[in-house]
Protein backbone atom coordinates (compact mmCIF):
# COMPACT_ATOMS: atom_id res chain seq x y z
CA UNK A 1 0.00 0.00 0.00
CA UNK A 2 1.38 3.03 -1.14
CA UNK A 3 1.56 6.38 1.61
CA UNK A 4 -1.27 7.86 -1.62
CA UNK A 5 -3.13 5.23 -1.19
CA UNK A 6 -2.88 4.90 2.74
CA UNK A 7 -3.71 8.97 2.86
CA UNK A 8 -7.09 8.14 0.55
CA UNK A 9 -8.51 5.40 2.76
CA UNK A 10 -7.53 7.86 5.74
CA UNK A 11 -9.46 10.77 4.30
CA UNK A 12 -12.57 8.30 2.97
CA UNK A 13 -12.44 6.89 6.47
CA UNK A 14 -12.97 10.63 8.23
CA UNK A 15 -15.44 11.26 5.52
CA UNK A 16 -17.53 8.47 6.61
CA UNK A 17 -16.70 9.13 9.82
CA UNK A 18 -18.28 12.93 9.63
CA UNK A 19 -21.16 12.24 7.63
CA UNK A 20 -22.67 9.45 10.38
CA UNK A 21 -21.54 12.20 12.99
CA UNK A 22 -23.81 14.45 11.32
CA UNK A 23 -26.41 11.96 10.92
CA UNK A 24 -26.31 11.87 15.04
CA UNK A 25 -26.50 15.43 15.27
CA UNK A 26 -29.99 17.32 16.53
CA UNK A 27 -31.59 18.81 13.84
CA UNK A 28 -31.07 22.14 14.95
CA UNK A 29 -27.43 21.54 15.66
CA UNK A 30 -26.91 20.29 12.19
CA UNK A 31 -28.87 22.75 10.17
CA UNK A 32 -26.83 25.47 11.82
CA UNK A 33 -24.02 23.93 10.24
CA UNK A 34 -24.54 23.06 7.16
CA UNK A 35 -25.59 26.37 6.49
CA UNK A 36 -22.29 28.31 8.06
CA UNK A 37 -20.04 25.52 7.44
CA UNK A 38 -21.62 24.37 3.48
CA UNK A 39 -23.94 27.14 2.42
CA UNK A 40 -21.69 30.11 3.75
CA UNK A 41 -24.44 32.46 5.18
CA UNK A 42 -23.79 34.69 7.44
CA UNK A 43 -25.22 34.57 10.94
CA UNK A 44 -27.42 37.16 10.37
CA UNK A 45 -28.48 35.78 7.18
CA UNK A 46 -29.51 32.28 9.75
CA UNK A 47 -30.91 34.60 12.11
CA UNK A 48 -33.36 36.08 9.89
CA UNK A 49 -33.84 32.43 7.79
CA UNK A 50 -34.59 30.85 11.15
CA UNK A 51 -36.15 34.06 12.49
CA UNK A 52 -33.73 32.98 15.74
CA UNK A 53 -31.37 35.64 17.44
CA UNK A 54 -27.66 35.79 16.58
CA UNK A 55 -26.33 35.10 19.41
CA UNK A 56 -28.56 31.76 19.49
CA UNK A 57 -26.97 30.90 15.61
CA UNK A 58 -23.61 31.34 17.54
CA UNK A 59 -24.72 28.94 21.09
CA UNK A 60 -25.55 26.84 18.43
CA UNK A 61 -23.14 26.83 16.16
CA UNK A 62 -20.31 26.64 19.15
CA UNK A 63 -22.25 23.86 20.64
CA UNK A 64 -23.04 21.83 17.49
CA UNK A 65 -19.01 22.09 16.44
CA UNK A 66 -18.23 20.97 19.89
CA UNK A 67 -20.56 17.48 19.93
CA UNK A 68 -19.88 17.05 16.24
CA UNK A 69 -16.02 16.38 17.44
CA UNK A 70 -16.88 14.65 20.52
CA UNK A 71 -18.92 12.62 18.04
CA UNK A 72 -15.95 11.71 15.60
CA UNK A 73 -13.40 11.11 18.66
CA UNK A 74 -15.57 8.54 19.61
CA UNK A 75 -16.15 6.85 16.19
CA UNK A 76 -12.45 6.87 16.17
CA UNK A 77 -12.32 5.85 19.56
CA UNK A 78 -10.26 8.52 20.94
CA UNK A 79 -11.28 10.01 24.48
CA UNK A 80 -11.42 13.23 25.13
CA UNK A 81 -11.10 14.96 28.80
CA UNK A 82 -12.89 16.65 30.47
CA UNK A 83 -12.21 20.73 30.09
CA UNK A 84 -9.89 21.97 33.16
CA UNK A 85 -12.52 24.26 35.13
CA UNK A 86 -11.22 27.84 35.32
CA UNK A 87 -9.57 28.57 38.13
CA UNK A 88 -11.70 30.96 39.36
CA UNK A 89 -14.30 28.21 40.07
CA UNK A 90 -11.55 26.32 41.87
CA UNK A 91 -11.24 29.34 43.94
CA UNK A 92 -15.23 30.04 44.65
CA UNK A 93 -15.90 29.18 48.27
CA UNK A 94 -17.89 26.20 48.64
CA UNK A 95 -21.00 27.24 50.63
CA UNK A 96 -24.45 27.13 48.80
CA UNK A 97 -23.08 24.46 46.78
CA UNK A 98 -25.21 21.18 46.96
CA UNK A 99 -23.35 18.23 47.38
Amino acid sequence: MTVQTSRATQTNAEKISLANAMALLDSDYREILVLVCIKELKYEEISELLQIPVAAVRIRLNRGREMLQDLMQMSMGVKRNPPTPPAVWREMPREGCRA
